[in-house]
């Protein structure tokens, strides 16, 4: 004999069947959603890493282009200072590499004439300060001017000889007087080149 099923009962048990599992539909949809929202997330922090990277380099920029500035300036004060006995002056200008006795004001440093050399390495642009002291050894200060270079080149404007007229020569070396022009180029990973930064210094 055939028992009658409860209607109420029967229709419970068969929306808990159909609530036990995720269609196919269902499955998909979710996926779908779940790519987008990961989609989402990665643009966002792909777009935080391109503006970090630009805060970065225009922080770096500005930075070089001070330190470019304080160099220049810095090598318009060279002295016609004498090496030693003699009528050679203290100033040796190669192709990446400058020294000379600057003349300090007084701010950052001791005022009165600094033994100064401005040289590559590697990426980097370096300079070396000669501080006098009261004791018999002179102070040595290192730092880094310049970061991510990829060139420094120096060239200078002025009569080596006398009675020739003024060029431009890639090096600078014992002679009585200071060149007229000091040329600096740098260049920079990641920037066109620019155009070379004159110095003019004064003979006396």
């Amino acid at each position: 004999m055939r028992v009658a099923r409860n209607p109420i009962i029967y229709r419970l048990h068969r929306q808990r069947r159909a609530e036990a599992g995720l269609t196919l539909m269902e499955l998909l949809i979710s996926l779908m959603l779940l790519i987008l929202i990961v989609s989402f997330l990665a643009g966002g922090l792909a777009v935080g890493r391109r503006a970090f990277s630009a805060d970065q380099d225009a922080t770096a920029e500005v930075a070089n282009s001070e330190a470019l500035d304080s160099l220049v300036r810095l090598i318009a004060t060279a002295l016609p200072a004498k090496a030693a006995q003699g009528t050679q002056i203290a100033f040796e200008g190669g192709r990446d590499t400058l020294a000379f006795v600057a003349l300090s004001v007084g701010h950052a440093l001791p005022g009165g004439p600094l033994g100064v050399r401005i040289y590559r390495q590697g990426t980097e642009v370096g300079m070396v300060v000669k501080l006098k002291t009261r004791s018999a050894t002179d102070e040595e200060v290192r730092t880094k001017a310049l970061v991510g270079i990829t060139s420094l080149e120096f060239a200078y404007f002025g009569s080596l000889e006398a009675g020739k007229p003024p060029a431009w020569h890639p090096e600078w070396h014992a002679a009585d007087h200071l060149p007229d022009l000091v040329a600096m180029n740098v260049g920079f990973s990641g920037r066109a080149r620019k155009p070379p930064l004159l110095v003019a210094l004064r003979q006396n």
